[in-house]
């Protein structure tokens, strides 16, 4: 414990991927100090007692990689060699018995996925898409791509919208009834780039912003929510205010000179958002209350 009341709880030279339990209790993070990747570690902190315990590989002797905890006992994870590669196998770990129970697994897809669950956490959305093109920030598809819902824990998955043509990017929980989602097709039907919104029951798709109001340099600006694309899991209130009014995205600007992101925020109910920052790395976290 330092004079201001600190105390340091884990040094290591790298850590990434870190989740905080909602009751603030652990921090489920990987251990990147090794240059070796295959050394990488899974770990969880206790934030009470200062234990550190280290996760094993999972049976495949791939890393699980902490991505959202769905409750104070069970956390989202997704396996792979590298961590920030793609993979295609999402399980849900029991941190009281160690189980893992696989939720998802396209390893023999080359289907883009994004998961996100709902306010309450009894639903998991996840949307699919093929033909998946990706250059550092920028993903982009031609479709066909569609979303489905199960149960958080896993099981049956029942698709509630599909589309032959709209290549879908992104996918986030909005509020209790909507989600959001980025389409950003590579050579065809591009004027439907851009931010929509639809029912949790996949109906009244939407179009909030279209991509050629907001992207500057399409060859080096992407579109994305909190964190970056692939399996990110961003908590609910992260990318809608919690009195589901607005939502905020970001363009990533991934061209061979360090340019500006920039955070938008634009009412759920359309018209062209507001850039309320903007720097290298600047990038939307999440909506508080006041």
């Amino acid at each position: 414990m330092d004079g201001q009341g600190l105390q340091t709880l884990y040094c290591s030279g790298d850590l990434g991927f870190m989740q905080l339990s909602p009751d603030n209790k652990y921090v489920a993070f990987i251990d990147a100090s090794n240059q070796d990747q295959s050394k990488w570690t899974f770990k969880m902190l206790n934030t009470t007692t200062g234990t550190i315990e280290t996760k094993p590989h999972d049976s495949t002797h791939a890393l699980m990689v902490p991505e959202a905890w769905l409750d104070t006992t069970h956390l989202y994870v997704v396996s792979g060699f590298v961590p920030g590669e793609e993979s295609h196998k999402l399980s849900l770990l029991d941190i009281t018995t160690g189980t893992l129970k696989q939720i998802l697994d396209l390893s023999a897809s080359d289907q883009c996925i994004e998961a996100t669950y709902n306010l309450d956490g009894t639903q998991l959305f996840t949307s699919l898409t093929s033909q998946c093109q990706t250059s550092e920030y920028i993903t982009a598809s031609n479709g066909p791509s569609s979303i489905e819902v199960r149960s958080a824990t896993g099981g049956p998955a029942k698709t509630i919208f599909s589309t032959p043509t709209y290549g879908i990017i992104a996918l986030r929980v909005a509020t209790d009834t909507s989600l959001l989602l980025i389409i950003n097709n590579a050579n065809t039907e591009t004027s439907h780039n851009g931010l929509w919104k639809v029912n949790s029951d996949g109906t009244g798709l939407t179009m909030l912003t279209s991509a050629a109001a907001i992207i500057k340099d399409p060859a080096h600006e992407g579109m994305s929510f909190a964190g970056h694309f692939g399996w990110n899991m961003d908590q609910p209130w992260a990318n809608a205010s919690r009195d589901g009014a607005y939502y905020s995205m970001a363009v990533i600007y991934s061209g061979t000179v360090n340019g500006p992101n920039r955070i938008l925020v634009g009412s759920m109910n359309g018209g062209t958002p507001v850039t309320v920052a903007s720097g290298v790395n600047a990038s939307p976290v999440g909506w508080t209350t006041m």
